[in-house]
């Protein structure tokens, strides 16, 4: 229902910008809807959720990748095709020792090209 209900105030707020002429509502609110409907913590997570990668993989590189930023001067699409595979594997695999999506592999290395 959440992610309904903000896109329902997102409409309201859009008309009332549209009516008092107010300019500076560039849909924020509906960001956030997509944030709850896709079940990820952070826009990072997103990104990479909209580039398939499966929702617990893409917050757990989320994850490392906050961790690292501020020793970083890239996005995290940027940081994950260029980090080193194995750290990437670690990072996915976790504590409880997830297994990758199957598609992963190929995911990343479409990202290096």
């Amino acid at each position: 229902m959440l992610p309904w209900g903000l896109y329902a105030v997102h409409r309201m707020v859009e008309k009332e910008c549209r009516q008092r002429a107010i300019s500076s509502y560039h849909g924020e609110v509906l960001s956030l809807a997509y944030l709850v409907d896709a079940g990820v913590p952070n826009f990072d997570a997103l990104r990479l959720v909209g580039l398939d990668f499966e929702r617990v993989d893409a917050t757990r590189l989320s994850r490392e990748y906050r961790r690292r930023k501020p020793y970083l001067d890239t996005d995290i699409v940027g940081w994950l095709a260029n980090e080193e595979t194995n750290v990437v594997d670690r990072c996915i695999r976790g504590d409880d020792n997830r297994r990758p999506d199957f598609d992963f592999d190929r995911l990343v290395s479409d990202l290096r090209g």
